[in-house]
This record gives structure tokens, C-alpha cells and sequence, in this order.
């Protein structure tokens, strides 16, 4: 099965792309943030007015990191390292669903 390029540097110092097969396996959808960031001025016209929200960058307990939404946080509250878990969101007008991450205890609380 084809799947997507991987980019490799080249003694030269040029970049040369190799198919690379891509598996799909499934994931439980627990992870951690690695990091974030605060959208308070939105450039789309269909945003203007919303309120400030976090878009994060996390890694999964199956090492695969993902952006996505971060939900259920205040801005201000958002950290690296906080434990999440992932849920797909259909957004309206929306034809596929999207990845939102919300947060979850920590794992000495049982969480995990």
C-alpha cells in the first residue's frame, strides 16, 4: 500500500522524498500534551467574536502525535505535560470529523 513521502537530507544538503508504507492501527487515545498554543485573534471572518481557545500538539501513549483542539481548559490553564484524552468532533458544516483533546486526572488519581 503506497503511503505518505518521508523527507531525507541528502549528503548534498538536497532533500529526496521515499514512499514510506503507512499501517493504521488503533489507539486508545490517551496522551500528553507536548505543546500549545492560545488563538485570542482570529484572521476568518466565521471566527470573529469567539473567545480565546488552545490548540495543542500531543503525543499518544502509542507514541503517534497528534494537533488538535484542546477543550474543557481555560487558556490559562492549559500545560505541557498535561494529561488528555482524544475524541473526534464533526464541527458544523463539517464533512469529517475533527480531533479534540480534554483534559483527564492524572494517572495517581486513576485515570489511566
Amino acid at each position: 500500500m503506497p503511503g505518505l513521502p518521508e523527507l531525507a537530507a541528502t549528503a548534498a544538503g538536497t532533500l529526496s522524498t521515499t514512499p514510506r508504507p503507512t499501517a493504521f492501527e488503533p489507539a486508545g487515545g490517551l496522551g500528553v500534551v507536548d505543546s500549545y498554543l492560545v488563538i485570542r485573534h482570529h484572521s476568518m471572518p466565521a471566527f470573529a467574536g469567539r473567545p480565546p481557545y488552545v490548540l495543542a500538539l500531543v503525543t499518544l501513549d502509542e507514541g503517534v502525535r497528534l494537533p488538535g483542539r484542546f477543550d474543557g481548559v481555560a487558556p490559562r490553564e492549559a500545560r505541557i505535560g498535561q494529561p488528555v484524552r482524544a475524541a473526534f468532533h464533526v464541527g458544523l458544516g463539517a464533512d469529517t470529523p475533527g480531533v479534540i483533546f480534554r483534559p483527564r486526572q492524572p494517572a495517581a488519581v486513576g485515570a489511566r
